[in-house]
Parts: structure tokens; C-alpha cells; sequence
């Protein structure tokens, strides 16, 4: 039987001032194609019971967490989604009580970090100094004997797509891949089936991925999916 995968959502007001949730379509295109059934969390209501029914928790990219969450800097934050940061906050509790998996893209590796009580560098040229450009790929070093590592090598290419980055590391998290400057790109939890990449990896898969670089990405959907079959 397919898993089923809880997917995350931002919301928005639309111009007829009506709140809606929005979610790209590359996110449940590869959970999809890797094996599994998405579906798109609509509200805050009842998650308890989908903690129960799902399989696994998706986090998808969006708006910055609220820098509140780790006694961060607000000068250097966009845009902040609090109906979502609690909404995550919360699911990543039950879905950890549950011990099913979570995977965590861009934010949401971040809010992951943040939930188990880390931080993060409000702005990566701000408050490191560094220069990492919006939408120009960039080299990853995988941690030797992890899962990135096996499957992709010890260097390869990703995208590129958050002005934000792991400062203090949460708890019982542990660095997987990085980059040249050091930056954070990829996290494991040490007992829990908990991972998180900075990149977007489902904007790297299929045969036409939206951005063509590196290797195809669908391993990790398919690895997450196989974990969520089993959970």
C-alpha cells in the first residue's frame, strides 16, 4: 500500500481578501513519483488524528520562520508566516512522539532545526559576511558513509534558493553536508527518521527538473517514501 504523506502549505490574502493556502505543484509531483500519496494539510484543525493517519511529514520551502521562535533579529527577516510556524511546530511534535518520518526542504529544514531548539543566521551576507547568490547552484560536501554521500558522492551540485541558514544546531540533529564556507545544508537526526536539505531537491528531479543541475533528486523521495511505508 502507498504511504501517505502529510504535506505542508503557507497561506496567503488573496485580493478579494479571502485567506488561502498555497503549495507548488513540484513538491507533490515527487512524492508522486517516488511512491507516495500527498496530501496538502488545509487547516490547524484535527492534527492529531492526521498524525495518526499519515505516514510521514513533508515540510515544504516558504516564508522565513519567525526569528520570535529562536530570539533571533527580525531587522534582517522577510516576510514571516506564524499561522504556519505553529502549525509545523506542532506536527513536528506529533509526528516525532510518533516517531514517523519527517523530511524536511529549505524552510523546512530550518523550522525542523528551530522546533528541536536551535537557531538561525537571519541573513547569510549580514550576519556572515558571505556571498550566496540567489538561483546560482553551488557545490555540497556529504558527510563520509551518510546516505548523500552513497548516493551522490563527496562533492555534487545543487540549487540554490534561501538568504537564510542553520546557526546553532537543534537537538539531537547532526550536520550532513555542507558547503565550502561551511554553511549548513543538510541535517539527520541521530535516533529519530527525521532529514532536512537546504536546497530543493524536487525542483531537481524527472526529466525536464525545473532547475537542471546536479544529479537527479528522487532518490531522497524515494528513500523518505520507503521510510514512510514502513512507519
Amino acid at each position: 500500500m502507498k504511504p501517505v504523506i502529510l504535506i505542508t502549505a503557507g497561506i496567503e490574502r488573496t485580493d478579494r481578501g479571502l485567506i488561502q493556502s498555497y503549495c507548488y505543484k513540484t513538491y507533490s509531483e515527487a512524492v508522486s513519483n517516488a511512491g507516495g500519496i500527498p496530501l496538502i494539510v488545509g487547516d490547524d484543525s484535527n492534527l492529531e488524528e492526521l498524525a495518526d493517519r499519515a505516514d510521514g511529514l513533508y515540510l515544504t520551502g516558504g516564508n522565513d520562520v519567525d526569528p520570535t521562535w529562536y530570539q533571533g533579529c527580525s531587522d534582517y527577516c522577510e516576510e514571516a508566516d506564524p499561522w504556519r510556524d505553529h502549525l509545523e511546530n506542532r506536527l513536528i511534535h506529533l509526528f516525532m512522539e510518533r516517531k514517523k518520518p519527517i523530511f524536511g526542504i529549505c524552510r523546512g529544514m530550518q523550522q525542523i532545526n528551530v522546533t528541536l531548539g536551535g537557531s538561525l543566521f537571519e541573513d547569510i551576507g549580514h550576519r556572515l559576511n558571505l556571498e550566496h547568490p540567489f538561483e546560482v547552484p553551488h557545490t555540497v560536501h556529504a558527510k563520509p558513509n551518510s546516505k548523500l554521500h552513497r548516493w551522490y558522492g563527496e562533492e555534487f551540485t545543487v540549487n540554490s534558493f534561501h538568504h537564510q541558514a542553520i546557526n546553532q544546531l537543534g537537538d539531537g540533529l547532526e550536520v550532513v553536508a555542507w558547503t565550502e564556507d561551511r554553511i549548513v545544508e543538510a541535517v539527520a537526526h541521530k535516533s529519530l527518521p527525521i532529514f532536512g536539505v537546504q536546497w530543493h531537491p524536487e525542483r531537481m528531479t524527472g526529466d525536464q527538473p525545473y532547475t537542471p543541475v546536479g544529479p537527479d533528486m528522487n532518490c531522497l523521495f524515494e528513500d523518505f517514501c520507503r521510510m514512510c511505508a514502513k512507519s
